[in-house]
C-alpha cells in the first residue's frame, strides 16, 4: 500500500521492481581452452622417483589410509552441496534472492529517511545520493562475483576452470557460504554485501575472498599449453639426439631452473594438483607421498631438511639432531608416546606443509623445488624415450656392436654415447694404394665424460 503524502512512493515502487530483477541474463561462459598437442597417450608407467619402499608399520599405513578416507568423504559432501547451490543459481539466472532484496530494501529505506530529513541541505542530500550510487554499484559487483565463482566452479570437474582437487576445506567453505543467499547480510560500514559463515558467526566473507580463490585456484591453461609444447620439443630433440647424435644432452640442472621459473604463487596450486601433462600422468599431489625423500624413517630426508631450514619446523631442543616426525608436537601428549594415529597425523601435517599453501609450515620455495624436480625427471624420461630405455641405454657398451646403426637399433643412444660417455666410432681409412691405414674401431675420450659430470 502506498504511503500517504509520500512524494517518493513512485521511486520506492520502481526500486523494488529493480531489486527483484537483479539479473545479468545467462551465465558468461568464457572458458579458455588449452591447445592440446598430439594424441592422448596411454597413462605412462609410474616414474622412477615414485617407486618408494612400503612402510613396515602396517598399523601406521592403515591409520593414514583411514584419515584420507574421512577427509575425502567430507570434501565429497562439500562438493555436492556446492553443486546443488550453483545449479539453483544457474536455474534462476543468477538472480539475487529474497535475502538480498530484504537487506538492500532496508538499507535504501534508511537512506531515504536520511534524505528526507536533510531537506533544505542540498550538500548533505548529494552525499546521500552518492552513497546510494556506490551501494548500487556494490550490489552489481556482488552479483557479478557470485556469477563468476559459479561459472568458474562449473557443472562438473571437467568443465570447471578451478582446480577443484586443490581447493582447501576453507576455500570450499567460502564458496558454500557465498553461493547460499541465506548467508548474505548488508555491511553498513563497508556499504556492500558480505556473507556470514553459518558455522562460525564471527567470520564474514567478502567479494575479495571469492576473487582470491579464483586467482589462486584457477587452472593455468596458458602455462599448461606452453609446458606441453616444450615436452613435445624435448621428445623431438631427444629422437635426433638418439639417432643422429646431434644437439645437446638433457641438462637436469638447467631444466630444473626453467621449471622453477614457471611456478608462481598464483599458479602453484594448479601444478601441485592439476593435470598439466595431458597424458594421464598422476598429479604431483597424488604421487608425492611415494617420493623416496618422503620416507619417514630416514632422518636425512631431503624434504625434512628443507622444511627445517625454512624456519617453520625447527629441530626440537634435546632431540636427535636433524628433523624427524618426533620434532613435531605430539597430537595426544597425555599418553606419553607416539601412537600410529599420532604418526599418521604428523605425516599428514608434513604432507600438507608441501602440498597445501594454507597449511602450517608451508614454504613456497620448498614446494617449487619439489614440483620442479617432478617436472624435470619426467622431461628427462621423455627426452630419452622413457625410464626403461634410459636405464638400458646407460648400461649399453658401444664396443659390443659393429656400428652406430647396430648400437642404436639395439636401443642405444648415439648422442648419449658420444657426448656424455665420450664414445666415437673411428672409420676405416686407406692410403692411395688401398692399404688400410686405420682400422675401424671404437674410441672412448675420457675427458668428455668428465666434462659431462657438471650437468
Amino acid at each position: 500500500m502506498a504511503e500517504p503524502n509520500n512524494p517518493y512512493q513512485e521511486k520506492i515502487d520502481n526500486d523494488k521492481k529493480n531489486l527483484v530483477q537483479l539479473k545479468a541474463g545467462t551465465a558468461n561462459q568464457q572458458l579458455i581452452n588449452a591447445a592440446y598437442l598430439g594424441a592422448r597417450q596411454e597413462p605412462p608407467a609410474v616414474m622412477t622417483w615414485m617407486n618408494a619402499a612400503q612402510s613396515g608399520l602396517t598399523s601406521f599405513a592403515e591409520a593414514i589410509d583411514e584419515s584420507k578416507k574421512v577427509r575425502q568423504a567430507k570434501l565429497d559432501e562439500m562438493n555436492g552441496t556446492i553443486d546443488a547451490q550453483i545449479e539453483n543459481l544457474t536455474t534462476t539466472g543468477f538472480s539475487l534472492g529474497e535475502t538480498y532484496y530484504g537487506a538492500a530494501n532496508e538499507y535504501t529505506k534508511q537512506l531515504r529517511e536520511k534524505y528526507l530529513a536533510a531537506e533544505g541541505n542540498p550538500e548533505e542530500q548529494n552525499k546521500i545520493k552518492m552513497e546510494l550510487n556506490v551501494a548500487s554499484q556494490n550490489i552489481g559487483s556482488t552479483k557479478t562475483a557470485i556469477e563468476d565463482i559459479a561459472t568458474a566452479w562449473g557443472v562438473n570437474d571437467d568443465e570447471s576452470t578451478l582446480e577443484r582437487s586443490g581447493l582447501s576445506e576453507d576455500q570450499k567453505n567460502i564458496i558454500t557460504t557465498v553461493t547460499n543467499d541465506a548467508n548474505a547480510i548488508w555491511d553498513y560500514e563497508k556499504n556492500t554485501f558480505v556473507w556470514k559463515d553459518p558455522n562460525d558467526p564471527t567470520k564474514t566473507y567478502t567479494i575479495k575472498d571469492i576473487q582470491d580463490i579464483q586467482k589462486l585456484a584457477s587452472r593455468d591453461y596458458v602455462g599448461k599449453e606452453k609446458y606441453i609444447k616444450e615436452e613435445q620439443d624435448l621428445i623431438q630433440n631427444g629422437m635426433l639426439f638418439k639417432e643422429d647424435g646431434t644437439g645437446p644432452p638433457f641438462n637436469p640442472r638447467k631444466q630444473t631452473l626453467v621449471n622453477e621459473k614457471r611456478l608462481t604463487k598464483e599458479n602453484i596450486n594448479f601444478y601441485i594438483n592439476g593435470d598439466f601433462t595431458n597424458d594421464g600422468t598422476p598429479s604431483f599431489s597424488k604421487e608425492f607421498r611415494n617420493h623416496p625423500d618422503f620416507k619417514l624413517d630416514n632422518p636425512d630426508n631431503v624434504i625434512f631438511k628443507a622444511l627445517e631450514s625454512s624456519g617453520k619446523y625447527p629441530d626440537r631442543p634435546g632431540s636427535t639432531p636433524g628433523f624427524d616426525l618426533t620434532d613435531m608436537p605430539d597430537p595426544s601428549p597425555g599418553d606419553g608416546e607416539y601412537t600410529p594415529d599420532d604418526l599418521a597425523k604428523l605425516a599428514e601435517d608434513v604432507y600438507n606443509a608441501v602440498t597445501d599453501e594454507n597449511a602450517d609450515g608451508y614454504n613456497l620455495d620448498v614446494t617449487k623445488n619439489l614440483v620442479a624436480e617432478y617436472m624435470t625427471l619426467r622431461q628427462q624420461e621423455k627426452f630419452y624415450g622413457g625410464k626403461k630405455d634410459f636405464d638400458k641405454m646407460k648400461l649399453m657398451n658401444p664396443e659390443n656392436f659393429d656400428s652406430w646403426d647396430a648400437y642404436v637399433a639395439a636401443g642405444g643412444n648415439k648422442g648419449y654415447a658420444k657426448q656424455v660417455l665420450g664414445w666415437t666410432r673411428i672409420p676405416e681409412t686407406r692410403d692411395k694404394k688401398g692399404r688400410i691405414k686405420t682400422i675401424e674401431r671404437w674410441y672412448k675420450n675420457k675427458n668428455v665424460g668428465f666434462t659431462q659430470r657438471s650437468y
